[in-house]
């Protein structure tokens, strides 16, 4: 009987390990919709700015939306007078004579 256990002991069986698994979902929404608001300040009183307008003279604000956007504005047009600065619309680096000046303020993403 001895004998028969030693062998017994010896005899190994086949196992097979089984691999849990799970599935998953993501989802990956748009960009909202992004909305640009630029309002032009003129002083106090009165519905335009007198020439020569400052270098450096802030001239409008703008707003982005959604309050998380991330990214930067960029002016078009408005003859190469006036720049972005921050959400800023400001006259360029040379006093801005008499005139009237149109630009468009982009959103970069």
């Amino acid at each position: 009987m001895k004998r028969l256990l030693s062998a017994l002991a010896l005899v190994t069986l086949p196992c097979t390990v089984l691999a849990a698994s799970d599935t998953f979902e993501v989802k990956i929404a748009s960009v909202p919709a992004t909305s640009i608001d630029c309002v032009i300040n003129y002083p106090a009183g009165q519905t335009a700015f007198y020439a020569p307008l400052a270098a450096g003279t802030t001239v409008g604000i703008c707003s982005v939306q959604p309050s998380n956007w991330q990214g930067w504005l960029k002016i078009q047009g408005g003859s190469g007078k006036f720049v972005i600065n921050g959400m800023n619309i400001v006259a360029g680096t040379t006093p801005v004579g008499f005139g009237t000046y149109n630009g468009t303020v982009l959103t970069e993403p």
